[in-house]
């Protein structure tokens, strides 16, 4: 069961204009290309939402615990998700996305 927080600032403003918008995304693709290769903790997943997604930071392990990143139209994940989140399902989501970048490089050449 999952357990969400606050944004606390730790990555910056996420207020959204559209001249921030670039900057925005730049941060979190950074914030994102920069998280740990291995295990959850302060690791970022995002649910597709409607046109855009939800993004969240996990910000404990146990109790599984996601901080909600507000970028774009900052989109949440319902409640009744958010609680049925497991860590497991967490680490199904990254692994995937880990797989995802690994053949995407592969197939770059990298």
């Amino acid at each position: 069961m999952a357990k969400e927080v606050e944004y606390d600032g730790r990555h910056g403003s996420f207020e959204f204009t559209m001249d921030g918008w670039r900057e925005q995304m730049e941060r979190l693709n950074t914030l994102r290309e920069n998280q740990p290769t291995e295990g959850i903790l302060g690791c970022f997943v995002h649910f597709p939402i409607a046109d855009g997604a939800a993004v969240y930071e996990v910000v404990k392990a146990k109790p599984l615990t996601l901080m909600h990143i507000p970028e774009g139209d900052a989109w949440q994940i319902p409640a009744a998700h958010m609680r049925g989140l497991t860590a497991a399902d967490i680490e199904r989501t990254l692994e995937f996305d880990r797989s995802w970048k690994r053949m995407a490089a592969a197939s770059r050449g990298g």
